[in-house]
């Protein structure tokens, strides 16, 4: 049952309780301003270049005293985020070594038990199995994440720690979030392969348009929209959880969507690995020293991104030797079984029809191929075909591209 204001306002001991994160649905509904306007008496401080609410840094919250559920769960720090409204609060449980010890075994245990049974309790749910989301910890590492789904609420609880010699705790940390509705569960046999015989088209037909709901993010509704297309519901709270991983960060951007497609039941397949990666990058720097010497063209010392590059020169180092063949193999072995290529690339620096005059990267669904043009055909926001690029320069301008539902 949720707190009216002066029920919650009451409700707040001075010891500082965080309860209200998980007890009063209201703020999940505020603006940003109103929501900091409501924290401000409970101490918290807003950031003034980057907009962000926290309780303090350690030092206070030893002060305030502030606590969750029960005094014995202190809270070491809280850090909020919102676009028009409350997205996530963090609670950070595990104090900084330099200014208190850090639990043993047995005591970081009790408080993950705690956590558990008051989570349990206030949200009147069980917790499910939920991935892991900082990495691998390692050999020597135990990690554990689980996510509890209420009727307002949802809580993710991560633990992290290194036993190797001796037991070191280095992550103890909710994220709560309102909760956003599952998507509908996709209708029908979904796209099947048709050939044009007269121009040799192959495409997707019945592709799903792409959704829209409240709070989404455009990026994640096209993978959002590759999911129906394999006739599967997407978890729109696990969409959230990875709301800020835009194509701007390409390699955490791929992290989420491999997340995502796995919780949904469906693999995603890497087609062409992901460029950003220091290796990737370092061997395409090399390609392109080479192919620049050959053209009697400039390649940098230092290669950062895509858009450092001459376009014949990107084009060369990308489509060389088997690259192009093995990408066009894939790209009909999954059109032919009727799965779209997840394609996240760099627009503005190769040609495309009709030419997008914005420049940056951005996710595509591929879902066709004209052979005898060369050209690979992407999904507009309808579900059908929309624009059209040279598969070379789709392959020389793509980031990272993989084969949702693939084997």
């Amino acid at each position: 049952m949720f707190l009216t204001a002066g029920a919650f306002a009451q409700a707040i001991n001075a010891s500082g309780r965080l309860d209200f994160f998980l007890t009063d649905a209201a703020l999940w509904k505020l603006s940003g301003e109103e929501l900091v306007q409501r924290l401000l008496p409970f101490g918290y401080t807003v950031d003034a270049k980057t907009g962000g609410a926290s309780l303090g840094e350690p030092q206070d919250m030893i002060k305030r005293k502030a606590h969750l559920f029960i005094d014995t769960l202190p809270v070491w720090n809280v850090y909020l985020t919102h676009g028009e409204n409350l997205r996530t609060a963090g609670l950070y449980m595990l104090p900084p070594p330099n200014l208190a010890k850090l639990p043993d075994k047995a005591a970081f245990r009790n408080i993950v038990r705690s956590l558990e049974t008051e989570i349990d309790r206030v949200l009147g749910t069980k917790s499910s199995p939920h991935l892991y989301d900082a990495g691998d910890p390692g050999k020597t590492g135990r990690a554990t994440c689980q996510r509890w789904v209420g009727k307002e609420v949802q809580v993710v609880l991560t633990t992290l720690t290194l036993e190797s010699g001796r037991f070191t705790p280095q992550r103890l940390e909710l994220r709560i979030a309102a909760v956003v509705p599952p998507g509908p569960k996709p209708r029908g046999k979904g796209p099947v392969p048709s050939v044009n015989r007269a121009t040799g088209v192959i495409v997707l037909d019945g592709f799903p348009p792409l959704p829209e709901w409240p709070g989404s993010h455009r990026d994640w509704l096209v993978l959002e929209q590759a999911l129906a297309a394999a006739g599967k519901a997407s978890d729109r709270n696990m969409i959230r959880e990875y709301y800020h991983y835009g194509v701007s960060w390409p390699v955490t951007f791929v992290e989420g969507a491999r997340r995502l497609t796995m919780m949904s039941g469906v693999k995603l397949t890497d087609i062409i690995p992901q460029l950003h990666l220091p290796a990737e990058l370092a061997k395409l720097n090399r390609i392109c020293a080479v192919v620049a010497k050959k053209l009697g063209k400039h390649s940098p010392e230092v290669l950062q991104g895509l858009h450092d590059l001459d376009p014949d020169v990107l084009r060369g180092a990308r489509t060389g030797g088997t690259a192009l063949p093995q990408f066009t193999a894939a790209l009909k072995q999954a059109l032919t079984g009727g799965r779209p290529l997840l394609w996240l690339g760099w627009r503005g620096l190769l040609p495309e029809t009709p030419p997008d005059s914005k420049p940056g990267t951005v996710v595509r669904l591929i879902i066709g191929y004209a052979e005898k043009e060369g050209e690979v055909i992407f999904a507009g926001p309808d579900g059908k075909p929309g624009i059209r690029m040279k598969i070379s320069d789709a392959l020389a301008a793509s980031l990272y591209v993989g084969d949702v539902g693939g084997k």
